[in-house]
């Protein structure tokens, strides 16, 4: 999709990494799910952790490439911020499969809060929510064209 020319959202270099990041961070998510072991698990939710701000760190360069790009980009971007998917993607993407993941993990690991399956659910949730916004607002976007 990176290299797919027809759609302004799709046409970015940040594509590829953002997809890794968010596939590995659902794959540690996934098997937090299937372990047995607890202490794998807590392994596992530390390594989500990272694979969640990497792919945090990826999406925020992917918008300041598209906001820095020509008008078509820029309007893309828009579909996230003020435009039709501004809801999906910040409140199903960046707080349900992001943040709140990220917290609830961070509080198991230092005892203030009981292991659960939550915090993998909504990672895996996050993740083909991120995957379902950008195939949507990719076809959403389009090249401006002017003469």
């Amino acid at each position: 999709m990176g290299a797919f020319g027809a759609r302004p959202l799709w046409n970015s270099p940040m594509l590829g990494p953002l997809f890794l990041a968010s596939g590995l961070s659902g794959a540690a998510a996934l098997l937090m799910l299937l372990e047995p072991d607890e202490g794998l698990r807590h392994g596992l939710a530390k390594l989500d952790a990272r694979f969640l701000g990497a792919e945090a760190l990826v999406l925020a360069l992917l918008f300041a490439v598209l906001s820095t790009g020509g008008a078509s980009q820029r309007s893309a971007a828009l579909l996230f911020f003020g435009g039709q998917f501004t809801a999906v993607f910040w409140i199903g993407v960046m707080f349900l499969g992001m943040l709140m993941p990220w917290l609830l993990e961070r509080w198991q690991r230092a005892g203030w809060a009981q292991n659960s399956v939550v915090p993998p659910v909504l990672v895996l949730f996050g993740g083909a929510a991120l995957r379902a916004v950008i195939v949507l607002a990719g076809q959403a976007s389009h090249w401006e064209v002017s003469f």
